[in-house]
């Protein structure tokens, strides 16, 4: 639909003013403060719009095309497909390789601990760009094929795209209503 689309643009202007009134910068990793872990501002991973443009192609049908910055990484469901596949094939398993009980629990207990370090670094580094985000609109499609990933497991760093669903904040009724 033109309004989301257009709304999608308007939104990615929004939160690039808003950060300059807020002291950072418009562009990706330069003179912004350091908010979320390891010294990253939250806003370097959402993109930044850098132009749009709407093409009227019949009475009822029009062409937005919305140029951002690219966020870099995988989507997280990916890199978790990918650390299934290394891990054995299976999630968090493994007994198809090696057979070893032993081996199944160290894969467990290890599979484990690295997933809630995952969870703990998305939600430290996403949460402030959500808290950001959340003065505007409302997202409304945080999913693993939104939220990005760059690097290992060791070190993350988390990123959201696809702002398409969202909704203005301001005109938005959910279920019960005006908020």
């Amino acid at each position: 639909e033109l309004a989301n689309a257009k709304f999608e643009g308007k939104l990615l202007e929004m939160i690039q003013s808003h950060a300059r009134a807020c002291g950072s910068s418009c562009r990706p990793n330069v003179g912004r403060e350091a908010y979320a872990l390891g010294g990253r501002d939250p806003l370097d991973r959402i993109p930044d719009l850098v132009g749009i443009e709407t093409e009227i192609c019949g009475e009822e049908e029009w062409r937005v095309q919305l140029a951002m910055t690219r966020v870099p990484g995988i989507s997280l469901d990916r890199f978790l497909g990918t650390r299934c596949h290394r891990l054995g094939g299976s999630y968090c398993g493994g007994s198809s390789i090696l057979g070893s009980s032993t081996w199944v629990r160290q894969s467990g207990r290890q599979c484990f601990t690295e997933a809630c370090g995952l969870a703990r670094d998305l939600i430290l580094q996403l949460s402030p760009a959500l808290e950001h985000i959340s003065k505007l609109s409302y997202h409304r499609d945080v999913n693993s094929h939104n939220i990005l990933i760059d690097g290992d497991a060791s070190s993350p760093v988390f990123g959201l795209v696809d702002f398409g669903l969202a909704v203005d904040l301001t005109k938005w009724q959910g279920p019960m209503g005006p908020l």
